[in-house]
């Protein structure tokens, strides 16, 4: 069993071009994938069979982005392309962001931010880019953040999780669901479990056939977060691989739920976006 386990996931990397296990905050995305196959009785396996490996962790394309050259490369390029497609998604979050990395001449640094902010916020920054006034805002306080110290790469990218959620979390505009974009897709940690994303919870709700107290029998993420919990807990310590499946369940409407054929509105009444497909 263990032999055929792992040839399934070799073929998985394979074909998805996968090339390296080790992901870039250290962990081995082999160990995780072995594990939540093996988690829950296998109620996931089916899944993996239908949508194959992971995609936020190929190698032959961008993780964010089908365009390669506006891939984020650094946290700071990296929380801006999430601000900039935060409510939205799919194309739509490409779109603005594409918009943005033209309005600074293809160089996002808090620099230029700052100086496109300075000459005009609105008609140097947000228009151009199509962006809100609360996300250009958002985009700013970040660049003053890196731009003073406040936020550095090495900061990021090597503190506790709860230290770096904490530091983003005191710049508006940022809320538990951008922070949980950040770790899961830029920095890849292996237990991220965004509850405030309703894709999430409509994935949990149909892998695990559970009614929540929400509208209509939807899982709500305050009074059925500890029904959630349960549901993923088999999963640590890589609820992030679990997280990405829960999404392509959603996505692939056709294949999981054959009689819904309703589009859910990307809409969060809590803090932040909920999406309704896989982010990008």
């Amino acid at each position: 069993m263990e032999a055929d386990l792992n040839t399934f996931i070799s073929n998985l990397f394979q074909e998805a071009g996968i090339q390296s296990t080790q992901t870039k905050a250290g962990w081995c995305l082999r160990e995780g994938m072995a594990h939540i196959l093996a988690a829950n009785e296998s109620v996931i396996a089916s899944v993996v069979k239908q949508e194959g490996a992971p995609r936020i962790y190929e190698t032959k394309k961008c993780r964010h982005d089908e365009i390669q050259q506006y891939k984020p490369q650094n946290c700071f390029q990296s929380l801006c392309r999430i601000v900039a497609g935060q409510q939205l998604a799919g194309s739509a979050a490409t779109a603005i962001w594409l918009r943005f990395v033209a309005t600074t001449k293809d160089n996002v640094t808090p620099i230029i931010v700052l100086q496109l902010a300075k000459i005009g916020l609105e008609t140097h920054l947000q228009q151009p880019s199509g962006l809100s006034r609360a996300k250009a805002r958002c985009i700013v306080a970040l660049s003053e953040a890196f731009a003073t110290g406040t936020l550095t790469e090495s900061f990021l990218t090597s503190s506790s999780e709860g230290k770096v959620r904490k530091a983003l979390l005191g710049i508006k505009g940022i809320g538990p669901w951008s922070c949980d974009m950040f770790l899961m897709f830029y920095l890849e940690r292996p237990d991220v479990f965004p509850i405030g994303d309703l894709a999430v919870r409509k994935g949990i709700a149909k892998l695990f056939s559970l009614r929540g107290k929400g509208s209509k029998g939807s899982l709500c993420p305050k009074k059925d977060l500890e029904v959630m919990e349960r549901a993923m807990q088999p999963y640590q310590p890589f609820r992030s691989i679990a997280t990405y499946y829960m999404w392509r369940i959603v996505d692939a409407k056709d294949v999981y739920d054959k009689n819904d054929t309703k589009k859910q509105k990307t809409k969060d009444a809590v803090v932040e976006p909920n999406v309704t497909k896989t982010p990008t």
